[in-house]
């Protein structure tokens, strides 16, 4: 795209008439026509510019922001002598010895969000209902500890034996309970459970809060991502369910959050049989589409979708502007219904019923709880070992 404006009175003009539009018809109607235009460029193939939304801006105009009564001058004096701390503590660790490493950046480039919710915004123990739950993003672990060691919480020993716990008065890497039970509440890095875990917490307070067993409106969970939870599967793959009212799948394409070897060697402890626990563990296009984790396949040449990559991105693109369409005269509240509709529906074929004279409290109505009950008759020693985290989505599901 040319940056040089060939007619400056054409430019003023339309953006006269939309600024006009927004004056008297209202930001909700001056939105609907920039976003049918930009649905028309994108129909007629043009290559629109990046950034018509950035992280550079705030969400909401500055006049919409509360006021927020700080002591500007103190609180950036202690985020800098954390940052400073924190830097200094991963720096010696390495003098000891270069394999020990650290993260300096992750901490520093983030400290005013960690620092701002310390200060005006987390819930702790002495409160009515509770302390908030928080997931730290767990490479900025080092200013945790050196906000910790200000508030006399750890020692200095401690921090000079950071990522050396094992025979001495230590700090582990990252958040461990197991390591630290005193000091960290939830493991956040190793297979990107952050993320997972905050989900299932948060619905968890809402079952809590619905059925009258104790009260959580007042406790949030915070959630921190970074590259240690979003370069995982599991993460990525978690949040585009829950945030997507439509999910396509290649017809090849698999989702899992672990491969058919690694199953097979937890389960058997014998990675030969990756075929028997790829079939339990349903990670097709075509089984996610019967579970109704997914709503569409898009077909791929023989040989797979790199035998065509123009093809395939053609049909990925009609299929997206298709699903789009769908959903350009939903309302934010109707778009936000679907998608719960639809995470709460996955596996569920024709839905649930409760009945106290079973088993379990549940039974079954229509054809798709029969094929999970059938499949899992079929494969009764793989679902032993996924048995926990298979309860765990089902309570989520079902509440």
């Amino acid at each position: 795209m040319s940056e040089k404006d060939i007619d400056p009175q054409e430019t003023i003009e339309w953006l006269e008439a939309f600024r006009s539009v927004a004056r008297f018809g209202g930001e909700d109607r001056a939105k609907y026509i920039l976003q049918k235009l930009m649905d028309m460029a994108h129909e007629d193939g043009m290559d629109l510019p990046q950034g018509v939304n950035t992280a550079y801006l705030n969400s909401i105009p500055v006049e919409k922001e509360s006021e927020l009564v700080v002591m500007h001058e103190i609180e950036h004096r202690i985020k800098s002598i954390i940052r400073w701390n924190a830097m200094i503590m991963v720096v010696k660790a390495n003098q000891v010895s270069s394999e020990l490493g650290g993260h300096i950046a992750s901490f520093a480039s983030s400290a005013t969000l960690y620092e701002v919710g310390f200060n005006h915004f987390y819930r702790g123990n002495d409160l009515d209902q509770g302390a908030d739950l928080i997931f730290f993003q767990g490479h900025i672990a080092p200013g945790i500890y050196s906000r910790a060691f200000l508030e006399g919480r750890i020692s200095e020993e401690q921090m000079l034996n950071f990522r050396q716990e094992a025979n001495q008065e230590g700090l582990s890497s990252y958040p461990h309970p197991w390591l630290m039970p005193d000091f960290w509440e939830f493991p956040t890095v190793s297979m990107g459970l952050g993320p997972i875990m905050a989900i299932y917490q948060a619905r968890f307070m809402k079952y809590l809060q619905h059925r009258d067993i104790i009260q959580t409106d007042k406790r949030t969970v915070w959630a921190y991502i970074g590259d240690g939870e979003t370069d995982e599967p599991e993460s990525l793959g978690a949040i585009a369910l829950a945030s997507s009212n439509k999910v396509i799948m290649l017809e090849n394409s698999i989702y899992s959050v672990i491969s058919p070897e690694g199953c097979a060697s937890i389960l058997w402890r014998d990675p030969s049989k990756a075929l028997q626990a790829a079939e339990a563990m349903k990670l097709t296009a075509k089984d996610l589409l019967e579970l109704g984790v997914i709503d569409e396949i898009i077909s791929e040449p023989l040989g797979g979708a790199h035998r065509d990559p123009e093809n395939i991105s053609l049909d990925l693109k009609h299929s997206i502007i298709k699903n789009l369409k769908n959903f350009e005269n939903y309302s934010k509240e109707e778009i936000y219904d679907h998608r719960k509709s639809k995470f709460l529906q996955i596996g569920r074929d024709q839905g649930f019923s409760k009945s106290s004279n079973l088993e379990g409290g549940l039974s079954y109505k229509g054809s798709g709880l029969q094929k999970l009950k059938d499949h899992i008759d079929r494969h009764k020693l793989v679902y032993a070992g996924v048995g926990l985290i298979a309860i765990t989505s089902l309570i989520a599901l079902l509440f």
